[in-house]
């Protein structure tokens, strides 16, 4: 058990820092955000507990890959970003699985288009997707927006790389089944509310599937 000191912000060259799977605890230090060469922070599967906010964030300039992850759904760590918040950063990789953004989707995330994993799995998120992300222009090898009550229809626009996998499980969404371009291998819709009937084509449009149409 163990926090992380004040004076991690004084650390000004540090480019990774990396204490997942360990037993670290209490609060992330507001210091952390004055961090201006961080390029990778992952401290995922850690108890931690508190809020992050913009402070946390606001001189991350070089970050490209966060990760607050836990597999444990017990979610003790939740986001408070002002929705008008710009980061200084641009992700590649995000995964907030088990953290508390909700109940309203990121705003801070409208810059983000250089995304390619976006993990939101289990965040407390009960709204739908705004327009500005359908609209990011982003090349996608994994989409987890799982375990939330999103709403609203999927839009069959996003690009992905292959081998892509999006999972949209246990939320609200409704309308047609969406059929994504041919680089998806895996898709994950069970517990919504979309309705009609498997496209016939779903076989050409989607042939690198690994799962069966029926077992989506």
């Amino acid at each position: 058990m163990g926090s992380i000191p004040n004076s991690i912000g004084n650390l000004s060259l540090l480019k990774v820092f990396y204490l997942a799977n360990n037993q670290m605890d209490g609060t992330i230090p507001a210091s952390l955000g004055q961090l201006s060469s961080l390029v990778d922070l992952d401290l995922s599967e850690n108890p931690w507990q508190g809020v992050i906010t913009e402070a946390h964030l606001f001189n991350l300039t070089s970050l490209k890959e966060l990760s607050l992850a836990k597999l444990n759904p017990n979610v003790t760590l939740a986001f408070n970003v002002n929705e008008n918040f710009l980061p200084p950063f641009k992700l590649t990789y995000l995964n907030l699985r088990s953290c508390h953004l909700g109940p309203r989707f990121p705003a801070w995330l409208r810059g983000q288009n250089e995304l390619n994993t976006i993990v939101l799995n289990t965040a407390g998120i009960s709204d739908s997707i705004p327009d500005w992300f359908w609209e990011l222009d982003l090349q996608v090898n994994e989409l987890d927006f799982a375990n939330n009550q999103l709403r609203g229809r999927v839009p069959n626009t996003l690009q992905f790389q292959y081998p892509a996998i999006v999972d949209l499980r246990s939320n609200l969404f409704g309308g047609p089944l969406p059929v994504f371009p041919s680089n998806m291998s895996h898709l994950y819709l069970g517990d919504n509310a979309f309705s009609g009937p498997i496209p016939r084509d779903i076989g050409i449009k989607m042939p690198n599937l690994v799962h069966k149409p029926s077992e989506i």
